[in-house]
C-alpha cells in the first residue's frame, strides 16, 4: 500500500505549476499509488465558465463599471480568477488582491470574498469522479464559514491551511474555525517555512509561520498535525514529534528539499542531508510519503521527479518500516482504513 499523503490539483498563480492527471496516473501506477490525498494548490487560478462565475458573484460586486463589464462579456469566454496578497509590514497589515482576467485582460480587483471557493467546489467535483483522490479542503483563515463549505466537509479527509500564501499565521487563525477543527477530528495539513535571508517584506511573516508556531498550535487546540516539507528539519519541531501522538511529518518535495540549503533549518558543513537525517532522527511512525505534486521537479523546473520512493527504499531497508512511511501511517492518520 503506497499511499501520496500530500499532492495538489489545479494551477498555481505563481509558478504556474499545473496538476497533469495523465503524468500522475501513470507515476500511481508504477509505483503501486493506491490513494492521493489531494488539495488545490495553495493560490490557485480556477478556469470556469464566465457565466458560473457570474452566478457565483454577481452580488458581490459594487462597482457599476465592474457589472457592464460583465454583462457585456460572452457566456462562453472562460475567466480566470486569482488572487495576490501583499502584507504591509510597517501597520502589519495584510492588503488583499483579487482579480479577474478575461481573454488575459485584467478588469477586475479588489473583490471581497473567499478565493478558495470556486476551486474548492470544482476540485470537489473531480475529486468525487476518482477512486485515486482523496480530498482535502482547503481553508482561507479570513474567508472561510462553515456554513458555505457544509456540502464539502463529509467527504474532505483533513483541512489544509497554507500561512504563507494567504498571508497568515497560527496567530490569525479565529476561535470559530479552531472550535470547528476540534469538532471535526480530521488532521490539519500546514505548510511549513524556513528562509535564512528571506526577503525584507517576508520576514515577519516567515517568523510568523515557523514550523514550532504551528506545533505549539496544534498542541495547545488539541489538534492532529500534518507537517509539510521534512518540518524544514527543525530540531525541535522533530523532537516534539517524536513524543506526540498525533503529529506527523510529510517529506516531499525531497528533490528540491534536498538541493536548497537555505531553506531548510538543520544544515551539516553547507550540506543537507535531507532525507537521511529526517528517517533516522524522527519516529518512523510518524513520517509520511508524500511528492507534493507538481513541485517535485528537477533543477530545470519541467521534468518530475518521482524517484523519492527509491531513496526512501535506500534509507530504510527494513521492510516495515519502509511500509509504515509509504502508507501505514498516513493511513492512520487520515483515517483511511
Amino acid at each position: 500500500m503506497v499511499i501520496d499523503a500530500h499532492t495538489h490539483y489545479g494551477i498555481a498563480y505563481k509558478g504556474g505549476k499545473m496538476f497533469d492527471m495523465e503524468v500522475y496516473t501513470k507515476f500511481a501506477k508504477k509505483y503501486n499509488v493506491t490513494q492521493a490525498i489531494m488539495m488545490i494548490t495553495p493560490m490557485p487560478l480556477s478556469v470556469v465558465s464566465l457565466k458560473s462565475f457570474i452566478e457565483q458573484y454577481l452580488t458581490m460586486f459594487t462597482e457599476p463599471k465592474q457589472k457592464e463589464i460583465l454583462k457585456q462579456a460572452e457566456d462562453n469566454i472562460p475567466h480566470i480568477s486569482y488572487i495576490h496578497y501583499i502584507r504591509d509590514n510597517k501597520s502589519n497589515k495584510i492588503k488583499h488582491y483579487h482579480g479577474v482576467k478575461i481573454n488575459n485582460e485584467f478588469i477586475l480587483d479588489k473583490l471581497n470574498f473567499d478565493p478558495y471557493f470556486l476551486p474548492n467546489k470544482y476540485f470537489f467535483e473531480v475529486a468525487k469522479a476518482s477512486h485515486l483522490i482523496k480530498p482535502i479542503l482547503s481553508i482561507h483563515p479570513l474567508f472561510f464559514t462553515k456554513e458555505q463549505y457544509f456540502d464539502y466537509l463529509k467527504d474532505s479527509i483533513g483541512y489544509k491551511i497554507h500561512g504563507i500564501a494567504t498571508c497568515t499565521s497560527p496567530e490569525l487563525i479565529s476561535n470559530e474555525i479552531i472550535d470547528f477543527l476540534k469538532e471535526e477530528n480530521k488532521p490539519l495539513v500546514v505548510h511549513t517555512e524556513y528562509d535564512e535571508t528571506p526577503p525584507k517584506y517576508k520576514r515577519k511573516l516567515f517568523k510568523e509561520n515557523s514550523t514550532m508556531k504551528w506545533v505549539n498550535f496544534a498542541i495547545e487546540n488539541d489538534l492532529k498535525l500534518y507537517l509539510t516539507h521534512g518540518a524544514r528539519l527543525s530540531h525541535d519541531a522533530i523532537a516534539t514529534v517524536n513524543k506526540s501522538h498525533n503529529i506527523y511529518i510529510g517529506i516531499g518535495p525531497d528533490y528540491i528539499l534536498s538541493r536548497t540549503t537555505g531553506r531548510m533549518e538543520r544544515i551539516i558543513n553547507g550540506k543537507i542531508d535531507y532525507l537521511e537525517y529526517l528517517c533516522k532522527n524522527t519516529r518512523l511512525d510518524r513520517i509520511c510519503f508524500d511528492t507534493d505534486f507538481p513541485w517535485n521537479v528537477d533543477s530545470s523546473g519541467d521534468n518530475f521527479d518521482f524517484k523519492t520512493i527509491e531513496v526512501l527504499s535506500n534509507i530504510i531497508r527494513h521492510g516495515p518500516s519502509l511500509e509504515m512511511v509509504l502508507g501505514e501511517n498516513a493511513s492512520n492518520l487520515f483515517n483511511l482504513m
